[in-house]
């Protein structure tokens, strides 16, 4: 991102109106020039409205994420965790970037967030859409000394965690679907993404990242492939992303603490109360095989329990969906 690109983002980011000429003056440079660099805006997903007569706005503005704000209230003892916190303006990915830094020996917990990413990931590859600054798109690294094992169950747990902290700003009818998606009456709200690397040693070092629709423009959701939606359209109000980013943090750190503690064993049964798929009809897509069947729950390693007559087998991956009645029923194991 260019220097006049970042000034003019900062200007628009009022959510006021600015004409071409007051822009121009601001920044020194011509309406042409202006006009231009409007136009690159949309690469990272930036979409100004142009009023005849009154000029450009970003609509609703853009809050930035403040480094400053968010270390001075950070909770005593996750800030102690916490080695390293990098903000970027954009990035490929902040799961890539902390991926990147873990291989060349950097200490965790390291903490990755950026108002916008080019290459933002969800499971299986997807493209997760990264509006600049409209989102949360958030990675911290932790090490398990015990290695790959000990990690089982760890995104339904933070998963679990980020329902919890959506639950403190007032949000209700959030479900978890397995394994990694948070939604909202149906809607794709929220999602969870870990990696791991094993080093010389054998230490499992994880990176965990997740991505929340704050307020997800029109644009955006249209290129979804599936029915989303953002937290400013569940409470019809802004919620400051300083304040989320931090409530996030202080939770997440804690909770990923005690996992490394206990397991997940203490957060089973807390991720029952939220599952969307149990008893339910379903579809779980493995590889090239479609696998349909009953969703019984999740075992104690969080591993999903399909039911098929009288098999129940146990599943660690695959993406998984509510079987629709035309579909042919079968099961491949």
């Amino acid at each position: 991102m260019t220097n006049q690109v970042y000034a003019l983002i900062k200007i628009l980011s009022d959510g006021q109106y600015h004409s071409g000429e007051a822009l121009g003056k601001e920044l020194d440079i011509s309406r042409t020039a202006i006009w231009k660099i409007m136009n690159q805006l949309g690469q990272y997903g930036i979409y100004c409205q142009r009023l005849h007569g009154q000029g450009y706005c970003i609509p609703g503005g853009i809050e930035f994420l403040d480094e400053q704000l968010i270390q001075s209230q950070l909770n005593f003892d996750v800030k102690k965790m916490i080695s390293k916190m990098d903000f970027h303006l954009s990035v490929d990915s902040t799961n890539q970037s902390l991926m990147a830094r873990i291989k060349q020996g950097a200490l965790p917990v390291l903490v990755s967030t950026a108002e916008h990413q080019t290459q933002g990931r969800g499971r299986r590859g997807r493209h997760w859409q990264s509006p600049f600054g409209k989102n949360i798109y958030l990675s911290f690294s932790w090490s398990f000394l015990d290695g790959p094992s000990k990690t089982a169950g760890l995104t339904l747990a933070i998963g679990l965690g980020i329902v919890e902290v959506l639950e403190h700003f007032g949000i209700c009818d959030l479900g978890l679907k397995w394994p990694n998606d948070v939604l909202w009456q149906g809607k794709k709200l929220a999602g969870v993404l870990t990696e791991m690397h094993m080093d010389s040693l054998g230490v499992c070092h994880v990176v965990i990242g997740l991505g929340i629709n704050v307020d997800l423009p029109k644009q955006a959701k249209a290129d979804i492939c599936q029915e989303s939606v953002d937290l400013l359209q569940i409470l019809n109000k802004r919620i400051s992303r300083n304040t989320l980013f931090v409530a996030l943090m202080n939770h997440l750190i804690s909770l990923v603490s005690k996992f490394n503690e206990d397991g997940f064993s203490s957060f089973e049964k807390g991720w029952e109360k939220y599952d969307l798929l149990k008893n339910q009809q379903v579809m779980l897509r493995l590889m090239e095989h479609k696998i349909f069947g009953k969703a019984l729950g999740i075992d104690c390693d969080g591993g999903l329990k399909v039911q098929h007559e009288d098999t129940v087998t146990t599943y660690h991956a695959g993406e998984i969906s509510i079987r629709k009645k035309e579909e042919n029923y079968e099961f491949i194991d």
